[in-house]
């Protein structure tokens, strides 16, 4: 009759709890019945005593638990305020800032069509065909060279490629080498000397042609190497753990085929 009593009881709770672990109650009736609110548990004896069970197991009235579920609607109510305090704060700056954004750009727009303000070039430098720039430096100078692919007035890839040295006002040309169509310049450092690799592509009337390699003097670049290459179009220097010095070179036709080796070389 004892446990037909205490059964009927938890039953009830678990109806109005909704929350509660039935099937525990029937394993064990009078170990009690638990349910998650708040972190907590609540248990309910073989009398029909409801206790509450906090996550560390503290054992409080159910006065506390109704106490701690007024604290948690209070905390909710203020949390839900601050977020939607925070919420028009951000959307009154959102605001503000697209406003500033669409003023500098009307402003930009003014100084441009009344020619306050205009865009012009820093420095015009005639090229033939141009297909690449390189930039380095030399002891703290900087250098420009680039790669002129055609001279229309000759009416050939024969074209001289320029390098340009950096005046502290504008680049002054202080070389002009003869190239082949040519397609790229790579600068590259090795024990302390400077060298530029040109890419030819055409030169002889043929795509097999030289691509060569230049070191600075002091006063000039002076060839050093030449590499046959095939309708070349890009050099690209590597330097492996600092001993390994490697050139590639890019070959992309040689007059019949595409399909063609391009070359890995290393320093000796």
């Amino acid at each position: 009759v004892t446990t037909q009593k205490m059964f009927t009881f938890i039953g009830f709770i678990l109806f109005v709890g909704a929350t509660c672990n039935a099937a525990a109650a029937a394993v064990n009736p009078g170990a009690h019945c638990a349910t998650q609110q708040l972190g907590a548990r609540l248990w309910v004896d073989a009398e029909g005593h409801l206790t509450l069970i906090d996550c560390h197991h503290n054992a409080t009235t159910l006065g506390d638990m109704l106490g701690l579920l007024d604290q948690h609607q209070e905390f909710d109510q203020w949390a839900n305020g601050t977020i939607q305090e925070m919420n028009t704060t951000i959307q009154q700056q959102a605001a503000e800032i697209r406003q500033q954004a669409a003023e500098i750009q009307g402003l930009r727009g003014m100084l441009c069509s009344t020619g306050m303000v205009q865009r012009k070039p820093i420095i015009n430098i005639t090229t033939y065909f141009a297909y690449d720039w390189e930039a380095f430096s030399i002891d703290g100078t900087t250098f420009l060279a680039v790669a002129n692919h055609y001279n229309v007035t000759r009416g050939s890839g024969d074209a001289d490629s320029v390098i340009f040295r950096w005046n502290g006002v504008a680049f002054v040309d202080v070389q002009h080498i003869p190239t082949h169509g040519a397609h790229d310049w790579e600068a590259f450092e090795m024990a302390g000397h400077t060298y530029l690799a040109v890419a030819n592509h055409y030169g002889g009337g043929s795509f097999n042609t030289f691509s060569v390699i230049y070191e600075w003097s002091g006063a000039a670049f002076e060839a050093v190497q030449y590499i046959s290459t095939h309708g070349g179009v890009h050099w690209e220097w590597m330097n492996i753990d600092g001993h390994n010095m490697m050139l590639a070179i890019a070959n992309q036709f040689d007059g019949s085929s595409a399909d063609i080796n391009s070359v890995i070389y290393r320093w000796n």
